[in-house]
């Protein structure tokens, strides 16, 4: 047999493991055995063996991981690694991407000794650098049986123990339903399992195993296999998973807890931005209010006294906060507007078209200069076109107002496809956003300028939001600011 070596057998089965060591033993081997995964890379840390036998179906890990974490261990490169397994006499294991050198059958110990005595040969001298299956012969088929159907009780234990629901169905029926699934679905193991779902009783179980095909209007595409469902007292986020044939995986997760902590946190923003929203309102009512009735009074106490001219003075001061007010009212109602935009497929180049016209001669008038940029004539976004047209005037208004006194004033209003999306920007080479002010930009009532609501930015934010798009904005005090929407690409 050669040089006595230091031989690692780790197995969980007693008989193996004292036959293989008393076998060892005898040849003059020194030997040392674990029962688990675990115990085994804990001996490992400061133990170097020539051989290694593993049991492929060693408890924690099993065998196929715990030869490849070995033989990922630098110092037993060079390690001989047998795999003992019963299944390998069915299937063939890719000894190779485990990293093990050899396989050998397991059955009754006369024959598999021989086997083991060839793998002694082959550790001290390898022949081969294609790992091999050692040991046909004798092997009760019972046995096979019996490591397979350990093999797959291990698995089946995982699955059980996991908090997500697993279901296994093929051509509509039922083939497997793990403890959190059942539980889900309230019901019982015995009339879930082996039912078709068109036969099950309950109308919300039926429609999250088995929801309907739904093509998108403009793709013709079916929708994705994932969708939140409500289900007696719960919120399940559902992945439909299609393998093969007529064969998927459904997938419940409890998203309960989830959704009620977002659902805290959005009221106490929503907490939190009403009370901006509302001291905003105050803010901005109450100084025309108060400018209407400082007027208004003084005009009452000097009414015996002012002449026509001095009295449509006070009147024509208190229609201007009138009017203050009016744009105001304007504004407050555009937020609230477009809470369901009607999506529809849109063509950029016609919708420059139709927008230019309606500023370029005011902006050309005071001598700001308009270019366009268009990537290619048939871009098309998923868009609502009326809410589109009021994002663009608000951002070409700022960018107006910004590059006001500016020594050859422009802005750039350009368009491409990127990455399935349509991205347009607005550029300027304003005065840009100072520094500090860029955390509060879509903040309503937030605003640098003198005259200014503080509105435009956040209604555009929330519109941009409904139809499903972005916007991004890069600005550089003094030297000029881009604003960049991002839409969904048309079909």
């Amino acid at each position: 047999m050669g040089k006595k070596k230091e031989i690692f057998i780790i197995s969980s089965d007693p008989k193996i493991t004292v036959l293989l060591e008393n076998y060892l033993v005898q040849e003059g081997h020194q030997v040392r055995n674990a029962q688990d995964a675990f115990a085994a890379l804990g001996l490992l840390k400061d133990y170097q063996p020539q051989i290694i036998y593993i049991d492929q179906t060693i408890p924690e890990l099993g065998g196929e991981r715990l030869a490849l974490m070995i033989r990922e261990i630098p110092r037993l490169k060079s390690c001989y690694i047998v795999i003992l397994s019963v299944p390998s006499a069915e299937k063939r294991l890719n000894l190779e991407a485990i990293g093990a050198d050899c396989a050998i059958v397991k059955g009754p110990f006369s024959a598999m000794s021989e086997d083991i005595a060839k793998t002694l040969c082959e550790a001290e001298s390898p022949t081969s650098t294609v790992p091999t299956l050692e040991g046909y012969g004798g092997l009760d088929p019972t046995q096979i049986t019996q490591e397979l159907l350990s093999q797959n009780k291990h698995l089946e234990s995982l699955l059980e123990c996991i908090s997500e629901g697993i279901i296994e169905i093929e051509r509509g029926r039922i083939l497997y339903a793990n403890k959190s699934a059942i539980a889900f679905l309230r019901t019982t193991r015995e009339s879930l399992v082996g039912s078709s779902i068109d036969e099950l009783p309950d109308t919300q179980a039926r429609d999250i195993l088995n929801p309907p095909k739904v093509s998108c209007a403009q793709s013709g595409r079916e929708k994705a296999n994932s969708f939140i469902a409500n289900i007696f007292d719960k919120q399940l986020l559902v992945n439909g998973l299609d393998l093969f044939s007529e064969k998927r995986i459904v997938l419940l997760t409890d998203i309960t807890e989830r959704k009620r902590m977002e659902a805290i946190v959005e009221a106490t923003n929503l907490t939190q931005n009403l009370g901006y929203i509302f001291s905003g309102i105050r803010h901005e009512i109450g100084n025309p209010v108060n400018s209407i009735k400082m007027a208004l009074t003084v005009l009452q106490k000097n009414l015996a006294i002012y002449d026509r001219h001095k009295t449509a003075e006070f009147i024509n001061r208190s229609l201007e906060e009138v009017t203050r007010l009016e744009y105001l009212l304007r504004a407050l109602k555009n937020y609230s507007l477009f809470e369901k935009p009607v999506i529809q497929q849109t063509s950029i180049e016609q919708f420059f078209r139709s927008i230019l016209p309606l500023v370029k001669e005011d902006l050309e008038n005071k001598g700001i200069r308009v270019w366009t940029d268009i990537q290619k004539d048939d871009l098309t976004a998923m868009t609502d076109s009326r809410a589109l047209h009021h994002v663009l005037l608000n951002l070409i208004t700022n960018a107006a107002d910004a590059v006001t006194g500016k020594e050859a004033p422009y802005i750039t209003l350009s368009a491409k496809e990127k990455s399935g999306k349509i991205v347009i920007k607005v550029d300027d080479n304003g005065c840009g956003i100072a520094k500090e002010d860029f955390a509060n930009i879509f903040t309503p009532f937030f605003t640098s300028k003198p005259q200014g609501t503080g509105l435009g930015l956040a209604i555009v934010e929330k519109m941009l939001k409904s139809m499903k798009g972005q916007i991004e904005i890069d600005s550089i005090r003094d030297f000029g600011t881009t604003v960049t929407v991002t839409l969904p690409e048309g079909t």
